[in-house]
């Protein structure tokens, strides 16, 4: 099983590239873009204490629908957001915190995503 240092790392290795993609499709990178993350939780019973986890630490959260199953596997996806100005250093931290929460359940961060904020010429 991965540690919670493996997970963090691996999860902020991405961080990176993402930042890169959005500057390289026109993101305005000095702007404030809303990230959405992505959680898988696999326990009914982990949904809504995770969600109050993620609140209290100053994330938006919508109470997912209905369970989804992937491959045989049910889970729920729970979407936290945040604005913020991405950078390496700013989603990294963003990433910790969520890989952190996320540990104490019957959960799974895989990772985070925004739309292009257009730069004004």
């Amino acid at each position: 099983m991965e540690s919670l240092i493996e997970t963090r790392a691996r999860q902020r290795a991405m961080n990176p590239l993402t930042i890169q993609k959005l500057s390289e499709n026109g993101s305005n990178l000095q702007e404030p873009h809303i990230l959405w993350s992505a959680v898988h939780v696999f326990s009914e019973s982990d949904v809504d204490p995770l969600m109050v986890a993620l609140e209290a630490a100053g994330y938006e959260v919508q109470k997912p629908a209905e369970a989804k199953v992937y491959q045989e596997t049910r889970y729920w996806l729970v979407t936290p957001s945040l604005a913020l100005v991405p950078t390496v250093e700013v989603v990294g931290r963003m990433t910790d915190e969520l890989v952190t929460i996320v540990s104490e359940f019957d959960a799974e961060y895989d990772g985070w995503y925004t739309e292009v904020v257009p730069r004004i010429l």
